[in-house]
């Protein structure tokens, strides 16, 4: 699950970027929302090397040969690259689906969706 172009880490971190940065998305400067979805991307990345390594003793990914790596699990321009993505999806992407799907979330997992991206 975690080799090949989408892996469950991509969605642990759409998740993380709702919980944190989702409320008010539409409101916030494009700016900060792309700084705050690198910080929270690299952070998620870094976070999830570490727990890897020390808890399952496995290395899925290593970027210690790269230029501006931190600790050889994210590198500066992957947090670049999380950012963009983070500020398409909070910002064009996010901003559609409690529209959508908050009649059958509702009443699943009662949650106050419909706030968080006013």
């Amino acid at each position: 699950m975690l080799i090949g172009p989408f892996n469950t880490l991509y969605g642990f971190a759409i998740i993380v970027y709702i919980i944190v940065s989702g409320r008010n998305c539409k409101k916030r400067n494009i700016f900060l929302t792309f700084i705050l979805s690198a910080l929270l991307g690299g952070f998620i990345e870094y976070t999830t090397g570490l727990i890897f390594e020390k808890v399952l003793h496995i290395k899925f990914w290593d970027y210690s040969n790269m230029v501006l790596n931190i600790g050889g699990k994210t590198t500066i321009p992957f947090m670049m690259i999380w950012g963009l993505g983070g500020t398409i999806f909070l910002k064009f992407i996010y901003p559609l689906y409690p529209s959508k799907y908050l009649k059958v979330s509702s009443k699943i997992y009662p949650v106050y969706i419909n706030s968080f991206c006013n």
